[in-house]
């Protein structure tokens, strides 16, 4: 039995984990993997690819992992069988079950692969595309890839969102910030992802520098502009604080602001 109840509907979508790099073997390990659920599925139950089915990759479903499974397997077997469940790892209320399933082959001994099923909860996060950026590029939507993945299974150690329009609106917060590609090649050639908290941005205000900054009305009717003393680094998007110097009669007084970078040099004041 599952530890968990099904998607309601007769159509559901799989997502396999940890097969083999190999084609062949990783369609044959999908295979067995497929024939092994339909021995835990109430029958009419159809599965679903996600790799073959776009529509199916932002719904939810199963996942199917190996967790030990054969990653040079390439002779069909004669039987697969669900053997046992690992009952210490498969808790009522738990998203997730683990079974053990006996390959046999005709005149060979039976191997066991040990396999993880679970509720396929989707998620998404984005990644720079580091070949697409130069030292003078303002980054644009166009520069990010955004990727699903299956929560708690193989994410990427980055911030997440549960919908792809979420997703969106924190590409969107980075438009025309600038790279250091000096400093991306350098994280490039470590890292498999480059991921928003590994991107390094070039400041478009560096600390203790004057900048412009703008005050604009409720109903921005009128500008306001003077200078200002920058009291952070930053980048197109951030809030910083920042030191404005007014006349007072015969004194001159300092006020503490928080402003809002809007362009090299430039800021402007955050109501």
């Amino acid at each position: 039995m599952l530890a968990f109840e099904l998607p309601p509907s007769e159509l559901i979508n799989i997502e396999y984990v940890g097969l083999a790099q190999s084609t062949g073997a990783s369609e044959m390990q999908k295979d067995i993997l497929r024939q092994a659920l339909a021995e835990l599925l109430p029958a009419g139950r159809e599965l679903v690819d996600v790799n073959e089915n776009p529509n199916a990759e932002q719904s939810a479903g199963l996942y199917l992992r190996c967790i030990q499974c054969d990653g040079k397997f390439e002779y069909t077997p004669s039987s697969i069988k669900v053997i046992e469940e690992d009952k210490s790892k498969a808790n009522r209320g738990s998203s997730k079950s683990q079974f053990k399933i006996a390959i046999a082959r005709e005149g060979k001994a039976y191997q066991t692969w040990n396999v993880e099923i679970g509720v396929r909860k989707v998620a998404w996060y984005f990644s720079l595309k580091a070949d697409s950026v130069s030292p003078s590029t303002r980054l644009t939507s166009a520069n990010f890839q955004m990727t699903s993945c299956i929560e708690g299974i193989n994410c990427p150690q980055t911030r997440t969102f549960s919908n792809q329009i979420d997703c969106k609106k924190s590409i969107e917060s980075l438009a025309g910030r600038r790279v250091d590609t000096p400093a991306l090649q350098a994280i490039g050639n470590k890292e498999r992802f480059v991921t928003t908290e590994k991107i390094p941005f070039q400041n478009d205000v560096k600390s203790q520098a004057q900048v412009r900054a703008t005050l604009l009305s409720q109903n921005s009717s009128f500008t306001i502009k003077t200078s200002a003393k920058a009291l952070k680094n930053g980048s197109i998007g951030d809030i910083i604080p920042i030191e404005i110097t007014t006349p007072s009669y015969s004194l001159n007084k300092t006020r503490l602001l928080d402003a809002r970078i809007v362009g090299e040099g430039e800021v402007e004041l955050v109501r």
